[in-house]
């Protein structure tokens, strides 16, 4: 072939017989598998699972209806038959009918000196087969009559009976509300609480929060006068030492009094108020200090030794250990054998665990999808025989075809997928 031809290799028309000459001496016999060019240029089909893998996968069950088999046990069920029935078969003759008839009952003489020897049991007697049991009571005559029933009639008989099992409740149930509000807190859905308590004010007109006197006279000015002027609380006289003991002592809800006077004598703000120069230290500067841009950013020597000697001083581009591949030292002129070193001109690990199909021969990849000139490629094909039985003008439909689908640029690869579709169809 030519792609093999610029690698130094014979093409394959140098060993073929020159003219004239007899032919090989041996064994001429063809062999039984066509390994051609031409065949192994053909795209075949892709193989099967084979069966002792399939078994294990789980595409083995994807069929609807098929029965699910331990893959360890389906060659053991491969000998059997899949439609056998375990147990043991009845014979033809063990019918209901045989089962369930006594012998010796055929005819009603049998069946009536049968039922003979039964009625002598005691069983017979008190349960008789299909009637009741007979207890010899004797009722009056007018039990016999048609339209006789037992029980007594009702009074009147237009009362239905779902009053008589939900009957109407008739008593009040307010004269017992009061109590269950006392003893359950039981309020109705809405319903105010009423503790009951004596305000001596009518609770239906009487409005909290409106103060003695008019309010709103003078536009409102008289509001702080008539605040000042009424006295919310009576005064009360009592004891100077009940009066002592509640100042001096803890009062529940209130804070203990410590003699400093009322609210209305302390000043509303305490303390000094701040400068407004914003250059005077206040207590937010001395918290958070006045430090510069550069003062807040870490030491230039933090995380490193200060003992001369001990500093691991480095470049942060630099990589420690010795690289795999020394791409940075150049190789022997003549490599020896036992030299194991990649001097970066190796293939990497994809290339090794995944080679190319025609690696074997010195064949890559890009020799097949590479352009090649349109005689070349020709050429590869006819002395591989695919293109025998073609005439020029299919050859050159083919061509142009591979021309089209790869935008100019023709390879091996695409001249023999076009070749393929014209095959197919051919046929």
């Amino acid at each position: 072939l030519s792609l093999t031809r610029r690698r130094g290799r014979a093409p394959p028309f140098a060993f073929r017989r020159m003219p004239g000459l007899p032919e090989i001496a041996g064994n001429n016999a063809k062999p039984l598998v066509d390994e051609s060019t031409a065949e192994c240029m053909k795209l075949g089909e892709r193989p099967t699972t084979p069966p002792n893998v399939r078994k294990w996968r789980k595409s083995n069950y994807a069929e609807p209806g098929q029965r699910v088999v331990h893959p360890g046990l389906i060659d053991d069920y491969s000998n059997q038959d899949a439609n056998i029935k375990f147990g043991k078969s009845a014979t033809e003759s063990d019918h209901v009918n045989d089962v369930w008839g006594n012998p010796g009952m055929d005819s009603e003489y049998s069946q009536a000196k049968y039922s003979q020897k039964e009625a002598l049991y005691h069983s017979t007697k008190q349960e008789p087969l299909g009637r009741s049991y007979v207890r010899g009571h004797v009722l009056p005559g007018k039990t016999t009559e048609n339209d006789f029933k037992f029980g007594k009639a009702s009074v009147s008989s237009t009362e239905a009976a779902k009053p008589l099992l939900y009957p109407t409740v008739t008593e009040d149930d307010q004269q017992y509300k009061a109590q269950y509000i006392k003893s359950h807190k039981s309020y109705a859905p809405g319903e105010q609480k009423q503790r009951d308590y004596n305000w001596k004010i009518d609770m239906g007109t009487h409005k909290f929060g409106v103060g003695v006197g008019s309010q709103t006279a003078m536009n409102g000015a008289s509001f702080g006068v008539t605040g000042a002027m009424a006295q919310c609380e009576p005064p009360r006289i009592t004891s100077k030492k009940t009066e002592d003991f509640k100042n001096t002592h803890d009062q529940l809800g209130r804070v203990r009094n410590l003699g400093h006077g009322s609210k209305e004598s302390h000043p509303g703000v305490y303390g000094k108020a701040s400068l407004p120069n914003s250059k005077v230290w206040d207590a937010r500067s001395c918290i958070e200090g006045d430090y510069t841009y550069d003062e807040q950013a870490p030491d230039a020597d933090l995380g490193k030794s200060h003992t001369p000697g001990f500093r691991n001083i480095t470049a942060e581009s630099r990589a420690f250990g010795v690289p795999t591949v020394r791409s940075d030292i150049p190789k022997y002129a003549t490599r020896s054998i036992a030299d194991n070193q990649n001097y970066g001109d190796d293939v990497n690990a994809q290339y090794l665990l995944y080679p190319p199909q025609f690696a074997a021969m010195g064949l890559e990849d890009t020799a097949f999808t590479g352009s090649l000139p349109k005689e070349e490629v020709i050429s590869i094909f006819r002395e591989s025989g695919c293109c025998d039985g073609l005439s020029e003008a299919e050859i050159e439909a083919v061509w142009e075809t591979a021309k089209q689908d790869t935008r100019g640029s023709v390879s091996v690869r695409a001249f023999q997928a076009a070749l393929s579709d014209l095959m197919e169809a051919r046929r």
